[in-house]
């Protein structure tokens, strides 16, 4: 993951499996900003290591990484549409 956030300006990371409403939230996100975010997705089932690594205890978890820094960390649905409310203020 470290790679990945140093290798691009902007990186959307997402601990946890996404449900109907947040899917949908995300579809958009990635829709409107590809190729100008890396979007990365760890599911517990497939990185179970990375979890307790960064002490994820409750997904889904968000993290938005612009220029290598962590900008914003929040759990579940808000956490996403507070995200894109985030990115639209940027454009």
């Amino acid at each position: 993951m470290e790679e990945i956030i140093k290798k691009n300006e902007k990186v959307l990371v997402i601990f946890g499996e996404l449900m109907d409403e947040t899917q949908s939230i995300y579809k958009k996100i990635k829709y409107r900003y590809q190729g100008d975010i890396e979007f990365v997705n760890y599911t517990i089932r497939e990185n179970k290591e990375m979890f307790y690594r960064y002490y994820i205890s409750s997904v889904p978890l968000f993290r938005l990484y612009i220029e290598g820094e962590l900008k914003y960390e929040k759990k579940g649905k808000e956490g996403l549409e507070e995200i894109q409310k985030i990115l639209l203020s940027m454009e």
